[in-house]
């Protein structure tokens, strides 16, 4: 591999390492088994938890694999005007980011996600990320981009 892709790979994962803040792990990797909806699983430790009870950045998980290319782009501008970042998942879902531009407690990033899965009409069991309101160990983790 050219130095030019080393560096170029180094840059990038200390870019994410910057955008993703966590204090509390970042390995992901895919187990063997697979879910009943053929979903590959993961075992995933990124927690958006940084210090006692505070999060830089979380995130909605929609598990919908069957988005025609309209809605998802009707879901991206609707992202924009809510400041969210859509990313395709490995499985054809989608996680939508939202980042803090300070430390903020994770109930009030998990109020904000849950005004936007309802101003994004999304399924009130769409997944928020952080789980919880205070930090419990590490925290539920979610793959990122």
């Amino acid at each position: 591999m050219s130095e030019y892709f080393k560096d170029t790979q180094h840059t990038t994962a200390e870019k994410f390492k910057e955008i993703f803040l966590a204090y509390y792990g970042y390995e992901t990797y895919l187990t063997n088994e697979k879910r009943p909806d053929g979903k590959q699983k993961s075992n995933t430790t990124l927690s958006p938890f940084i210090a006692d009870d505070n999060v830089g950045w979380g995130a909605l998980d929609i598990d919908e694999y069957a988005l025609t290319d309209e809605q998802l782009k009707h879901l991206i501008i609707k992202c924009r005007t809510l400041g969210l970042i859509a990313c395709k998942t490995k499985s054809g879902g989608v996680h939508l980011y939202a980042f803090a531009s300070e430390d903020i407690p994770a109930k009030l990033m998990r109020q904000r996600l849950k005004f936007c899965r309802d101003e994004l009409k999304l399924d009130p069991k769409t997944e928020i990320f952080p789980k919880q309101d205070i930090k419990n160990g590490i925290g539920n983790g979610i793959t990122i981009p």
